[in-house]
């Protein structure tokens, strides 16, 4: 990173908050992939009557707590045999679990559609770097392979438009002021809590999309730039490599949100309502993680009563409806 770049400060908390995994099993829905205390991976699970406090659970014990999915089985094999965790990383876990066919046709085509995309563009990407990279007192070919490769793969949700290489990332950042009109929209004609959740979640995408455009931005420059970015990678290669995961970390479950809510009939508002509560559930838990965090055994017994008590099954039975009609769009979603 060079002296005068501002570090992307606004996903640091995000890695603490942990990625959005994409579960199936209703325990786990919104359960987040970070790195505990103790350096081992844990699944972080918001307070489900929207309050304070989160239960954290062992990733490598989770599969003792609930009955949870063949697919879900596997996410959490897959998940196990990371090194790192970061969005992109859960990303790939979950295709190749779709792509397995563990999670349905729907998702197996879904999965085949956003896989041909990434390959395609980084195809082009690495075309478009290696144009402006191909120096004669520049590295050795091994190293300039090596440098295309790790940056077109790391920079395939970011494309660059000017190249004519779409952006993953762009798709994402158009819906979401469409979807903090329509919460604001349709609020007006609301009373009490629910209120409250659709200004947060209006709120939450505002200031995503303002923080994440910026940061696209940035990397469009960076990318346009061969020579400047290779001459970043030669200096701090995993410094450059996080930094172009930035706006993974800021859209992070993003487009499964604007999906759950476009899913939802735009006449039925008890059914928009139950796709909202969802919706606030898979938003990041606040900062303060520790403080209110029950752990092991007894956090998810502890979950798994509460929503035994207070789940409302006419809002499961929208839901699963609102969740089919999702699988209609998840093709078209970046993935």
């Amino acid at each position: 990173m060079s002296s005068t770049e501002t570090p992307c400060a606004d996903h640091r908390p995000d890695s603490a908050r942990g990625v959005v995994v994409p579960f199936t099993t209703p325990q786990f829905i919104g359960a987040r992939l970070r790195v505990g205390r103790d350096g081992q991976f844990e699944l972080l699970l918001r307070n489900p009557s929207g309050g304070k406090g989160v239960y954290l659970v062992e990733l490598r014990s989770a599969h003792r707590f609930s009955s949870i999915s063949l697919h879900d089985r596997i996410l959490l094999a897959e998940l196990l045999k990371l090194v790192r965790v970061s969005p992109r990383n859960v990303r790939l876990c979950a295709r190749r679990v779709a792509l397995w066919g563990a999670a349905g046709h729907r998702a197996h085509l879904a999965a085949g559609a956003a896989l041909r995309r990434e390959q395609q563009r980084i195809a082009e990407l690495r075309k478009h770097l290696a144009n402006h990279l191909d120096m004669a007192d520049g590295p050795s070919d091994a190293t300039l392979q090596e440098a295309v490769r790790e940056i077109a793969e790391h920079s395939a949700a970011i494309g660059l438009p000017a190249a004519g290489i779409p952006s993953d990332h762009a798709e994402i950042l158009r819906a979401l002021p469409t979807l903090a009109d329509t919460l604001d929209r349709w609020r007006r004609d609301g009373t009490g809590r629910v209120v409250e959740i659709a200004a947060e979640v209006a709120r939450a995408a505002r200031e995503t999309h303002e923080a994440a455009s910026r940061e696209l931005e940035r990397r469009h420059e960076e990318l346009a730039d061969g020579r400047a970015l290779l001459a970043r990678w030669q200096e701090n290669r995993v410094e450059l490599l996080e930094g172009l995961q930035c706006c993974d970390w800021l859209l992070d479950g993003w487009a499964d949100r604007c999906a759950l809510w476009r899913a939802a009939p735009a006449t039925d508002r008890a059914s928009q309502r139950a796709a909202l509560m969802h919706i606030a559930k898979l938003l990041p838990p606040a900062l303060e993680i520790e403080r209110n965090a029950r752990r092991g055994e007894d956090a998810v017994n502890a979950f798994m009563r509460f929503l035994r008590e207070s789940t409302d099954w006419r809002d499961e039975v929208r839901l699963a409806e609102i969740f089919e009609r999702q699988e209609a769009l998840r093709a078209e979603l970046p993935a």
